[in-house]
């Protein structure tokens, strides 16, 4: 492997499967773009349906799930919550024209690794990619040092009568039923 074969945080540049949930054309654009100016390697799956979403999530499980907020007829916290369901080890990254401070803390706080302004693609959506996917990949094969959550994944956080819920597999919060 030769040095320039790695990104400055490490990643190899290894193709990233992208799930991109995404039904405007030209913002898929932006959103290729600006993962290829930020010197990501990928190949996306675009779809634009619930059905089209539950079928790739089935039989082609990305490496990552790009998302818009706003969709007509599929919302992206619909999508958030099957993501958390089917596949919680897969960081999910809400990618929306706008949004409120509420709005980008309750996809966060249900389980999004990351919420990107469309205005802002060309400055955060590399960073924010490469962040989640290390934060997935160091939970996964935690080196020395980095096993403190080990022992806790799939234990209760706290009491079950608190509502609180349990850690996944890779120490996100799962909220109670």
């Amino acid at each position: 492997m030769m040095p320039q074969d790695r990104l400055a945080d490490g990643w190899m540049k290894k193709e990233i499967r992208i799930l991109m949930l995404e039904d405007i054309t030209a913002d898929a654009a932006l959103i290729r773009a600006a993962l290829r100016a930020g010197g990501l390697v990928f190949r996306v799956k675009r779809v634009e349906t619930k059905q089209r979403f539950l079928y790739e999530l089935a039989h082609r499980p990305p490496d990552l799930i790009l998302t818009d907020a706003g969709l007509a007829g599929f919302s992206g916290f619909g999508a958030l919550a099957i993501a958390q369901r089917k596949c919680p080890d897969i960081p999910f990254v809400f990618v929306a024209g706008t949004a409120g401070v509420d709005v980008m803390i309750d996809s966060l706080r249900n389980g999004a690794m990351g919420y990107v302004l469309k205005r802002r693609l060309a400055v955060n959506l590399a960073p924010v990619v490469r962040r989640a996917l290390n934060e997935v990949r160091s939970r996964r094969h935690p080196g020395p040092g980095r096993g403190w959550l080990q022992p806790c994944r799939n234990r209760t956080v706290n009491p079950p009568s608190a509502g609180i819920g349990k850690l996944n597999s890779i120490g996100r919060l799962r909220t109670s039923a």
